[in-house]
Parts: C-alpha cells; structure tokens; sequence
C-alpha cells in the first residue's frame, strides 16, 4: 500500500514548512508514501524549498506548480499525478502527529470496507490567549465537537462511523478509486475576485460516498494539529468564512433545483433571518450571539449575491450545473 499525500498551497511558506517537516518525522517508513506539494504562489520560494531538500532528490517529495485557479484544481490535478492507492489531502498549515501516517496505512489495510476516512483536528494557537466568544461556536453533538469556521474537529477517542459533513478538506483521506469514481471535489476557495465560482469543495464528494452506502470513518489515532493564526480568531475571519458558506449553500441549492432563483430556498433563508433576529432582540447583550447574528447575515449576503450573479451570468450558471470539474481549465475566464 502506497500512501500520496497531497498539500494544496499559495503563498505560505511559513506554515508549510512545518507541515512538510512533520510529514518527514513519521514512524511509517518513507518507502510506504509519497508528498505531492500542488503550488499556487506568485513566488519562487515554495519550489526553492522543496529543491533544496533531500528527499526531493530521491522522489519521495514532488513539487507541481498550478495555473489554474481554485483549491479544487489543486487536489484533482494532484490525484492524477498521485502514484498510491489511498490519498491524503492535507493543508499548508497543519502539523500531523508522529504515528499520523501510519494510523491510516492500519485502517485501511484491516478494513476494506472504508472509503473515506478522518481524525482528529486539534487546535494549534498562536495566540496565547483565545477569545472567549470563540468557545460558543463549537458545536457539541452525539458525533463530537467541531467549529467548522476553522476547521477544527474532536470526535472522542472512539473508532466510529461519522456523518460527510465532518470530513474537513485539511485532514481528508479517501481511496484513490472512489475519488475517480466521483470524478474529483468541487469547485473550493477561489482567489478574491473570483469568489462567485465556489461551490462546496470537498464536502459534495463526501455525501456521494454516503449516498452509497460507503464508509465513511473517523479514526481518533489520525491526529493533526492546525495551526489558528491571531487573523482567524476575529469576528471578521468568522463573517467572511460564513460569507463564502452562503456562497456554497446557495451553489448546492441550484443545482439541487437547476434553476437560478429558487423561491423557496430564499423564503426559508429569510425564515432563518427572521429566527437570528429575534435572538438579536432578547439577547444582544450577549457577545457571542452578537457575532452569530451577524454571521447569519453575511450567510444571507452570500446566498442572494450568488444568486444574483448567476442571473446576470450565463456561463456562471453552466459551470454550477457541469457534472464533474475533474478536468476544469476555467477555459471561459
């Protein structure tokens, strides 16, 4: 079993020198998996540092530089060039645990019911002191507690089966086959400019696996830390994360409908409005309901905003509706 793990990444040479580090101190020996660095960055420095290491000049790191934009672009052209059977896509800013690699080659040689598969997000703060109005983000359930905003997940310290919504994009494990079978991830994290061509990334592709009945697993021995930068712990990285959200719902709620204004999408995001509102009216005194308030406004903004561009925007509306972006070139941009 060949492991490739895959690092999308632009422009972050800081974080993703930890992150390739890390990937070099494993307990899996080296001979069991590959690095794919898939580089965005206006700068040489990303590939200057790759050259510049040992492993490159045996081929256990690969360095690709990407023109075409989008996070998806990224882990689709990374798979075809991917040479093992299980792929591993991780993010430019996290630091993975010693026996990380290893975790995963176990699973899924003991079990080959598993398609896609995650473990533990744990925080890596570089502020010493966290918010406290961050703590009511994290949502609490019977799978685990996570904060989708940045990504963070602890489901517990039990092997079990989990939900698609909880395999985030920085710790996503999945069967080389099943990702080509589902013809790659969806439209993700596009450039500022460019935002109105998100969709919902990695996230479409996990709830296909479900819709089939595969395994989706979540593994507590798969453990990374990812790395909270002092930006993403403001009300504004909160706002514009669930801008982006809006954005992505509203992507799903076309092509859920396949048409462009859907009227009842927008009466009950206006029902949700309305239900944030009222818990504005008894509660602004509180600050983090405060800032969920307002979060739910900017999810709103991006919902109609999309939808308003793809009135006006023909080509916009066909590439939401395209089966697969597996072999995206942006060819109309």
């Amino acid at each position: 079993m060949l492991l490739s793990v895959i690092i999308p990444t632009k422009n972050r040479i800081k974080t993703l020198k930890g992150t390739i580090m890390s990937l070099l101190d494993q307990s899996l020996d080296k001979k069991f998996y590959e690095i794919i660095v898939m580089d965005q960055s206006t700068d040489p420095k990303v590939k200057e540092f790759i050259d510049g290491l040992e492993e490159t000049k045996i081929f256990k790191i690969r360095y690709i530089y990407n023109k075409i934009p989008g996070l998806h672009s990224n882990r689709n052209i990374g798979v075809k060039k991917a040479k093992g059977n299980i792929i591993i896509f991780v993010d430019d800013d996290v630091i993975v645990d010693k026996n990380y690699l290893k975790a995963i080659c176990d699973s899924f040689k003991n079990d080959s019911n598993i398609a896609l598969m995650t473990g533990k997000v744990l925080p890596l703060y570089e502020k010493d002191e966290v918010p406290e109005w961050v703590n009511f983000f994290w949502q609490d359930n019977s799978w685990g507690k996570y904060i989708w905003e940045i990504s963070l997940l602890n489901a517990g310290d039990k092997y079990k089966d989990i939900p698609p919504n909880l395999i985030f994009g920085c710790n996503f494990i999945v069967r080389k086959g099943i990702f080509l079978k589902y013809k790659g991830t969806y439209p993700d994290v596009f450039p500022k400019g460019m935002f109105k061509y998100s969709g919902s990334g990695e996230t479409l592709l996990a709830y296909k696996v479900k819709k089939d009945n595969l395994r989706i697993v979540y593994n507590p021995a798969v453990i990374l830390n990812h790395v909270v930068s002092k930006e993403r712990l403001t009300p504004q990285y909160f706002y514009n994360r669930n801008y982006i959200m809006g954005i992505q719902q509203s992507y799903d709620d076309i092509r859920k409908t396949t048409r462009k204004m859907p009227l009842k999408q927008v009466l009950r995001d206006l029902y949700i409005l309305f239900k944030n509102v009222l818990i504005i009216i008894f509660k602004f005194y509180n600050k983090p309901n405060r800032i969920n308030f307002i979060c739910s406004i900017y999810r709103f903004k991006g919902k109609v905003q999309h939808k308003c561009w793809v009135i006006r925007d023909k080509k916009l509306f066909e590439y939401i509706l395209r089966d697969n972006y597996f072999d995206d070139g942006m060819e109309f941009l």
